[in-house]
Protein backbone atom coordinates (compact mmCIF):
# COMPACT_ATOMS: atom_id res chain seq x y z
CA UNK A 1 0.00 0.00 0.00
CA UNK A 2 2.22 2.76 -1.33
CA UNK A 3 1.77 6.18 -2.86
CA UNK A 4 3.58 5.80 -6.18
CA UNK A 5 2.22 8.76 -8.15
CA UNK A 6 0.70 12.16 -7.50
CA UNK A 7 -1.35 13.81 -10.23
CA UNK A 8 -0.84 17.55 -9.90
CA UNK A 9 -3.62 19.80 -11.18
CA UNK A 10 -1.18 22.70 -11.41
CA UNK A 11 -3.54 24.66 -13.67
CA UNK A 12 -7.27 24.63 -12.95
CA UNK A 13 -8.05 26.33 -16.26
CA UNK A 14 -7.49 25.28 -19.87
CA UNK A 15 -6.75 27.13 -23.10
CA UNK A 16 -9.17 24.88 -25.01
CA UNK A 17 -12.74 23.66 -24.50
CA UNK A 18 -12.87 19.99 -25.52
CA UNK A 19 -16.45 18.81 -25.51
CA UNK A 20 -15.98 15.52 -23.66
CA UNK A 21 -13.39 16.66 -21.11
CA UNK A 22 -14.26 15.10 -17.76
CA UNK A 23 -13.02 18.24 -15.98
CA UNK A 24 -15.03 20.90 -17.81
CA UNK A 25 -17.51 19.00 -19.98
CA UNK A 26 -19.44 16.83 -17.53
CA UNK A 27 -20.91 19.06 -14.87
CA UNK A 28 -18.14 19.53 -12.30
CA UNK A 29 -17.77 23.19 -11.29
CA UNK A 30 -15.17 22.91 -8.50
CA UNK A 31 -12.40 24.32 -10.72
CA UNK A 32 -14.13 27.73 -10.71
CA UNK A 33 -13.33 28.31 -7.03
CA UNK A 34 -9.68 27.26 -7.28
CA UNK A 35 -6.60 29.33 -8.21
CA UNK A 36 -5.96 29.43 -11.95
CA UNK A 37 -2.35 28.34 -11.30
CA UNK A 38 -0.91 26.51 -8.29
CA UNK A 39 1.21 28.87 -6.22
CA UNK A 40 4.91 28.29 -5.60
CA UNK A 41 4.15 27.99 -1.89
CA UNK A 42 1.52 25.29 -2.46
CA UNK A 43 3.87 23.40 -4.76
CA UNK A 44 6.60 23.25 -2.11
CA UNK A 45 4.02 22.25 0.52
CA UNK A 46 2.97 19.45 -1.81
CA UNK A 47 6.55 18.22 -2.17
CA UNK A 48 7.04 18.20 1.59
CA UNK A 49 3.71 16.39 1.99
CA UNK A 50 4.79 13.73 -0.53
CA UNK A 51 8.13 13.30 1.24
CA UNK A 52 6.22 12.39 4.42
CA UNK A 53 4.14 9.74 2.64
CA UNK A 54 6.67 7.40 1.08
CA UNK A 55 10.24 6.15 1.17
CA UNK A 56 10.03 4.88 -2.39
CA UNK A 57 10.39 6.65 -5.77
CA UNK A 58 7.34 8.66 -6.77
CA UNK A 59 6.03 9.97 -10.08
CA UNK A 60 4.79 13.56 -10.30
CA UNK A 61 2.32 13.85 -13.18
CA UNK A 62 1.68 17.47 -14.15
CA UNK A 63 -1.91 17.76 -15.29
CA UNK A 64 -4.77 20.21 -15.45
CA UNK A 65 -6.58 21.97 -16.94
CA UNK A 66 -3.64 22.60 -19.20
CA UNK A 67 -0.35 22.34 -17.27
CA UNK A 68 1.75 24.28 -19.79
CA UNK A 69 -0.18 27.39 -18.73
CA UNK A 70 2.25 27.57 -15.78
CA UNK A 71 5.05 28.52 -18.21
CA UNK A 72 8.32 26.78 -18.94
CA UNK A 73 10.36 28.86 -16.49
CA UNK A 74 8.15 28.05 -13.52
CA UNK A 75 7.97 24.38 -14.56
CA UNK A 76 11.78 24.25 -14.72
CA UNK A 77 12.04 25.69 -11.22
CA UNK A 78 9.47 23.26 -9.88
CA UNK A 79 11.35 20.28 -11.34
CA UNK A 80 14.52 21.47 -9.62
CA UNK A 81 12.68 21.79 -6.31
CA UNK A 82 11.18 18.32 -6.73
CA UNK A 83 14.62 16.81 -7.26
CA UNK A 84 15.96 18.63 -4.21
CA UNK A 85 13.16 17.70 -1.80
CA UNK A 86 12.35 14.20 -3.07
CA UNK A 87 15.83 13.26 -4.24
CA UNK A 88 16.56 10.96 -1.31
CA UNK A 89 13.89 8.50 -2.45
CA UNK A 90 13.80 9.35 -6.15
CA UNK A 91 11.36 11.30 -8.27
CA UNK A 92 10.23 11.03 -11.88
CA UNK A 93 8.24 13.66 -13.72
CA UNK A 94 5.65 13.45 -16.47
CA UNK A 95 3.24 15.87 -18.11
CA UNK A 96 -0.05 15.35 -19.94
CA UNK A 97 -0.69 18.29 -22.25
CA UNK A 98 -2.72 19.31 -25.27
CA UNK A 99 0.59 20.38 -26.82
CA UNK A 100 -0.62 23.68 -28.26
CA UNK A 101 1.79 25.86 -26.24
CA UNK A 102 4.91 23.71 -26.66
CA UNK A 103 7.98 25.46 -28.05
CA UNK A 104 11.77 25.16 -27.87
CA UNK A 105 11.91 26.43 -24.29
CA UNK A 106 9.57 23.65 -23.18
CA UNK A 107 11.57 21.06 -25.11
CA UNK A 108 14.77 22.19 -23.39
CA UNK A 109 13.16 21.88 -19.94
CA UNK A 110 11.80 18.41 -20.75
CA UNK A 111 15.25 17.25 -21.85
CA UNK A 112 16.99 18.77 -18.84
CA UNK A 113 14.75 16.97 -16.36
CA UNK A 114 13.96 13.79 -18.29
CA UNK A 115 10.23 14.55 -18.33
CA UNK A 116 7.90 11.97 -19.92
CA UNK A 117 5.53 13.80 -22.26
CA UNK A 118 2.02 12.71 -23.20
CA UNK A 119 0.01 14.55 -25.87
CA UNK A 120 -3.77 14.31 -26.24
CA UNK A 121 -4.52 13.68 -29.92
CA UNK A 122 -7.52 11.78 -31.25
CA UNK A 123 -6.75 11.24 -34.94
CA UNK A 124 -6.81 13.13 -38.27
CA UNK A 125 -8.00 16.75 -38.20
CA UNK A 126 -11.64 15.99 -39.02
CA UNK A 127 -11.79 13.41 -36.20
CA UNK A 128 -9.75 15.26 -33.61
CA UNK A 129 -11.36 18.66 -34.10
CA UNK A 130 -14.86 17.28 -33.56
CA UNK A 131 -14.23 17.36 -29.82
CA UNK A 132 -10.77 18.67 -28.93
CA UNK A 133 -9.88 21.32 -31.54
CA UNK A 134 -6.49 22.61 -32.71
CA UNK A 135 -5.12 19.44 -34.35
CA UNK A 136 -2.59 21.56 -36.25
CA UNK A 137 -1.31 23.22 -33.06
CA UNK A 138 -0.75 19.90 -31.35
CA UNK A 139 1.08 18.36 -34.28
CA UNK A 140 3.30 21.44 -34.47
CA UNK A 141 4.12 20.98 -30.80
CA UNK A 142 5.01 17.34 -31.41
CA UNK A 143 7.33 18.38 -34.21
CA UNK A 144 9.15 20.73 -31.84
CA UNK A 145 9.65 17.86 -29.39
CA UNK A 146 10.79 15.47 -32.12
CA UNK A 147 13.31 17.97 -33.49
CA UNK A 148 14.73 18.43 -29.99
CA UNK A 149 14.98 14.69 -29.31
CA UNK A 150 12.25 14.59 -26.65
CA UNK A 151 10.39 11.28 -26.35
CA UNK A 152 6.61 11.58 -26.38
CA UNK A 153 3.49 9.42 -26.46
CA UNK A 154 -0.09 9.96 -27.62
CA UNK A 155 -3.25 9.61 -25.56
CA UNK A 156 -6.54 9.23 -27.47
CA UNK A 157 -10.13 8.78 -26.42
CA UNK A 158 -11.99 6.17 -28.48
CA UNK A 159 -14.25 7.90 -31.00
CA UNK A 160 -17.04 5.55 -31.98
CA UNK A 161 -18.05 7.71 -34.93
CA UNK A 162 -14.82 7.04 -36.81
CA UNK A 163 -12.79 4.16 -38.22
CA UNK A 164 -10.18 2.98 -35.69
CA UNK A 165 -7.80 1.78 -38.40
CA UNK A 166 -7.82 5.19 -40.12
CA UNK A 167 -7.21 6.91 -36.78
CA UNK A 168 -4.38 4.55 -35.83
CA UNK A 169 -2.68 4.79 -39.21
CA UNK A 170 -2.76 8.59 -39.01
CA UNK A 171 -1.22 8.63 -35.54
CA UNK A 172 1.47 6.10 -36.43
CA UNK A 173 2.26 6.87 -40.08
CA UNK A 174 1.53 10.59 -40.35
CA UNK A 175 2.22 11.86 -36.82
CA UNK A 176 4.98 9.35 -36.03
CA UNK A 177 3.72 7.98 -32.72
CA UNK A 178 5.43 4.83 -31.44
CA UNK A 179 3.71 4.78 -28.04
CA UNK A 180 -0.05 5.27 -27.73
CA UNK A 181 -3.02 4.57 -25.53
CA UNK A 182 -6.70 4.51 -26.41
CA UNK A 183 -9.06 5.26 -23.53
CA UNK A 184 -12.53 3.80 -23.18
CA UNK A 185 -15.18 6.56 -23.01
CA UNK A 186 -15.97 7.52 -19.42
CA UNK A 187 -19.51 6.19 -19.22
CA UNK A 188 -21.23 4.68 -16.21
CA UNK A 189 -24.31 2.47 -15.88
CA UNK A 190 -26.27 5.71 -15.65
CA UNK A 191 -25.06 7.07 -19.00
CA UNK A 192 -24.03 4.21 -21.31
CA UNK A 193 -27.45 3.17 -22.68
CA UNK A 194 -27.73 5.92 -25.34
CA UNK A 195 -24.38 4.86 -26.78
CA UNK A 196 -25.48 1.26 -27.05
CA UNK A 197 -28.72 2.34 -28.67
CA UNK A 198 -26.78 4.39 -31.20
CA UNK A 199 -23.78 2.14 -31.89
CA UNK A 200 -24.93 -1.39 -31.03
CA UNK A 201 -24.42 -3.85 -28.17
CA UNK A 202 -20.57 -3.90 -28.14
CA UNK A 203 -19.28 -0.75 -29.87
CA UNK A 204 -16.07 -0.40 -27.86
CA UNK A 205 -15.15 -4.05 -28.43
CA UNK A 206 -15.81 -3.76 -32.15
CA UNK A 207 -13.64 -0.62 -32.31
CA UNK A 208 -10.75 -2.12 -30.34
CA UNK A 209 -10.92 -5.49 -32.12
CA UNK A 210 -10.43 -3.74 -35.46
CA UNK A 211 -7.56 -1.78 -33.93
CA UNK A 212 -6.03 -4.93 -32.41
CA UNK A 213 -6.07 -6.80 -35.73
CA UNK A 214 -4.40 -3.87 -37.49
CA UNK A 215 -1.79 -3.44 -34.76
CA UNK A 216 -1.04 -7.16 -34.60
CA UNK A 217 -0.58 -7.39 -38.36
CA UNK A 218 1.48 -4.24 -38.94
CA UNK A 219 2.75 -2.57 -35.77
CA UNK A 220 3.31 -5.21 -33.10
CA UNK A 221 7.07 -4.84 -32.77
CA UNK A 222 7.57 -1.14 -33.46
CA UNK A 223 4.51 0.46 -31.81
CA UNK A 224 3.38 0.15 -28.20
CA UNK A 225 -0.38 0.42 -27.63
CA UNK A 226 -0.85 0.36 -23.89
CA UNK A 227 -4.45 -0.87 -23.75
CA UNK A 228 -3.63 -3.82 -26.01
CA UNK A 229 -0.33 -4.60 -24.28
CA UNK A 230 -2.25 -4.59 -21.01
CA UNK A 231 -4.76 -7.17 -22.22
CA UNK A 232 -2.08 -9.50 -23.57
CA UNK A 233 0.01 -9.36 -20.42
CA UNK A 234 -3.08 -9.82 -18.24
CA UNK A 235 -4.04 -12.92 -20.22
CA UNK A 236 -0.53 -14.32 -19.99
CA UNK A 237 -0.22 -13.71 -16.27
CA UNK A 238 -3.90 -14.28 -15.45
CA UNK A 239 -3.77 -11.05 -13.51
CA UNK A 240 -4.83 -7.55 -14.46
CA UNK A 241 -3.40 -4.57 -12.65
CA UNK A 242 -3.63 -1.46 -14.82
CA UNK A 243 -6.21 1.29 -14.38
CA UNK A 244 -8.53 0.13 -17.15
CA UNK A 245 -8.38 -3.54 -16.08
CA UNK A 246 -7.87 -5.33 -12.80
CA UNK A 247 -8.27 -4.58 -9.13
CA UNK A 248 -4.64 -3.91 -8.29
CA UNK A 249 -3.62 -0.87 -6.25
CA UNK A 250 -3.33 2.22 -8.45
CA UNK A 251 -1.05 3.94 -5.97
CA UNK A 252 -1.95 7.52 -6.78
CA UNK A 253 -3.80 10.54 -5.46
CA UNK A 254 -4.61 13.95 -6.93
CA UNK A 255 -3.53 17.35 -5.63
CA UNK A 256 -5.58 20.28 -6.88
CA UNK A 257 -4.25 23.79 -7.54
CA UNK A 258 -5.25 24.95 -4.05
CA UNK A 259 -3.51 22.02 -2.34
CA UNK A 260 -6.63 19.92 -1.79
CA UNK A 261 -5.90 16.19 -1.84
CA UNK A 262 -8.50 14.19 -3.78
CA UNK A 263 -9.14 10.65 -4.96
CA UNK A 264 -9.69 9.47 -8.55
CA UNK A 265 -10.52 12.74 -10.25
CA UNK A 266 -12.66 11.26 -13.03
CA UNK A 267 -15.27 10.31 -10.40
CA UNK A 268 -16.22 13.96 -9.98
CA UNK A 269 -17.61 14.04 -13.53
CA UNK A 270 -20.70 12.19 -12.34
CA UNK A 271 -20.70 12.83 -8.58
CA UNK A 272 -18.31 15.56 -7.38
CA UNK A 273 -18.41 14.56 -3.70
CA UNK A 274 -16.91 11.14 -4.44
CA UNK A 275 -13.40 12.58 -4.71
CA UNK A 276 -13.39 14.33 -1.34
CA UNK A 277 -10.82 13.03 1.15
CA UNK A 278 -10.86 15.84 3.72
CA UNK A 279 -7.09 16.22 3.34
CA UNK A 280 -4.80 18.94 2.02
CA UNK A 281 -1.05 19.16 1.53
CA UNK A 282 -0.93 20.89 4.92
CA UNK A 283 -2.43 17.84 6.65
CA UNK A 284 0.07 16.30 9.10
CA UNK A 285 0.75 12.63 9.43
CA UNK A 286 0.63 9.78 6.98
CA UNK A 287 -2.02 9.73 4.26
CA UNK A 288 -2.45 5.95 4.48
CA UNK A 289 -3.70 6.36 8.05
CA UNK A 290 -5.94 9.33 7.30
CA UNK A 291 -7.69 8.50 4.03
CA UNK A 292 -11.34 7.47 4.16
CA UNK A 293 -11.78 3.74 3.49
CA UNK A 294 -13.25 4.26 0.02
CA UNK A 295 -10.17 6.17 -1.13
CA UNK A 296 -7.77 3.79 0.60
CA UNK A 297 -9.22 1.05 -1.56
CA UNK A 298 -9.86 2.98 -4.77
CA UNK A 299 -6.48 4.69 -4.87
CA UNK A 300 -4.01 2.68 -2.85
CA UNK A 301 -5.15 -0.86 -1.97
CA UNK A 302 -7.44 -2.09 -4.73
CA UNK A 303 -11.18 -2.68 -4.76
CA UNK A 304 -13.02 -6.00 -4.36
CA UNK A 305 -14.14 -7.95 -7.41
CA UNK A 306 -17.75 -6.98 -8.23
CA UNK A 307 -20.24 -9.59 -7.09
CA UNK A 308 -21.47 -10.12 -10.65
CA UNK A 309 -17.95 -10.98 -11.86
CA UNK A 310 -17.43 -14.08 -9.73
CA UNK A 311 -17.16 -17.11 -11.99
CA UNK A 312 -16.61 -15.03 -15.12
CA UNK A 313 -13.93 -16.25 -17.53
CA UNK A 314 -12.19 -12.90 -17.11
CA UNK A 315 -12.52 -12.42 -13.36
CA UNK A 316 -8.73 -12.55 -12.93
CA UNK A 317 -7.86 -10.45 -15.99
CA UNK A 318 -10.50 -7.82 -16.65
CA UNK A 319 -11.59 -8.08 -12.98
CA UNK A 320 -14.59 -5.86 -13.44
CA UNK A 321 -12.88 -3.11 -15.41
CA UNK A 322 -12.06 0.51 -14.52
CA UNK A 323 -13.66 1.60 -11.24
CA UNK A 324 -15.41 4.75 -12.59
CA UNK A 325 -17.11 2.63 -15.26
CA UNK A 326 -18.64 0.45 -12.52
CA UNK A 327 -20.63 3.31 -11.03
CA UNK A 328 -24.40 3.29 -10.77
CA UNK A 329 -26.76 5.10 -8.43
CA UNK A 330 -26.41 2.10 -6.12
CA UNK A 331 -22.62 2.28 -5.90
CA UNK A 332 -19.68 0.41 -7.44
CA UNK A 333 -20.52 -3.27 -6.90
CA UNK A 334 -21.13 -3.75 -10.62
CA UNK A 335 -19.17 -5.05 -13.58
CA UNK A 336 -17.96 -2.32 -15.92
CA UNK A 337 -20.57 -0.46 -17.94
CA UNK A 338 -18.49 -1.82 -20.85
CA UNK A 339 -18.70 -5.41 -19.54
CA UNK A 340 -20.08 -6.97 -22.74
CA UNK A 341 -17.42 -5.14 -24.73
CA UNK A 342 -14.55 -6.25 -22.51
CA UNK A 343 -15.72 -9.87 -22.49
CA UNK A 344 -15.85 -9.90 -26.30
CA UNK A 345 -12.52 -8.08 -26.63
CA UNK A 346 -10.64 -10.35 -24.23
CA UNK A 347 -12.13 -13.37 -25.99
CA UNK A 348 -10.91 -12.11 -29.36
CA UNK A 349 -7.38 -11.59 -28.05
CA UNK A 350 -7.43 -15.01 -26.36
CA UNK A 351 -8.25 -16.64 -29.69
CA UNK A 352 -5.29 -15.05 -31.50
CA UNK A 353 -2.85 -17.84 -32.39
CA UNK A 354 0.85 -17.40 -31.84
CA UNK A 355 3.28 -16.90 -29.01
CA UNK A 356 3.05 -13.82 -26.83
CA UNK A 357 5.89 -11.59 -28.10
CA UNK A 358 8.86 -11.35 -25.78
CA UNK A 359 8.74 -7.56 -26.11
CA UNK A 360 5.49 -7.51 -24.17
CA UNK A 361 6.74 -9.89 -21.50
CA UNK A 362 10.01 -8.01 -21.05
CA UNK A 363 8.20 -4.68 -20.67
CA UNK A 364 5.26 -5.93 -18.65
CA UNK A 365 6.36 -3.72 -15.77
CA UNK A 366 5.69 -0.70 -17.97
CA UNK A 367 2.15 -1.70 -18.90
Amino acid sequence: MTLRMVTLKVASRCNLACSYCYVYGKGDESWRSRPAIMSDETFVQMLNWVSRQTNEPVMLLFHGGEPTLVGAERFDRWCCQAAEILGRTGVNTAIQTNGVLLDKSWAEVFLRHGVSVGISLDGPPDVHDMHRFDHAGRVAGLQVLTDAGVQWSVLSVINLDHDPVRIHRHLVDDVGATSLDYLLPDETHESVLPLRQRYGPTPVADWLIALFDEWWARDLIRVRVRVLDSIIVALRRQRGWTGQFGNGPLGYLVVEADGTVEGLDVLKSFRPDLVHTGLTVESPGHVLDELPEFHRRASLIGVPLPTGCHGCREERTCSGGWLPHRYSAGGFDNPSSWCADLYKLFGHVRARPGVIPERLVAHADLV
